[in-house]
């Protein structure tokens, strides 16, 4: 439920439980073993480095492959979407559990 609270900005008042779990399998899980993949792997390759050059480059590289996500969303999203997602206020956690009670 996304309305105005009386100082304009947009408000996330309740996810339904089909939404949250809709959300939760196939948006929060997959980022969660995505960041796994890429703490482990992306350890290594760090770690695997012979020398200065290679470490920074890799680095670099993975710092890439993390913003990957931001970068396409920037891109693919229009302008009014992203305004709107800018605009919503954060749903407090507090908020959030208890509209599962």
């Amino acid at each position: 439920d996304l309305t105005r609270n009386a100082s304009g900005h947009l408000v996330l008042r309740a996810v339904t439980v089909t939404r949250a779990t809709w959300i939760t399998v196939f948006v929060t899980l997959p980022r969660f073993v995505i960041a796994c993949l890429l703490l482990v792997g992306g350890s290594y390759f760090i770690v695997s480095a012979g020398n200065m050059e290679d470490l920074i480059l890799n680095a670099l590289s993975l710092e890439f492959i993390i913003h990957t996500d931001e970068l396409l969303y920037s891109v693919i999203a229009s302008k009014n979407t992203r305004m709107i997602v800018e605009e919503v206020q954060p749903l407090r956690l507090g908020q959030f559990w208890n509209r599962f009670r």
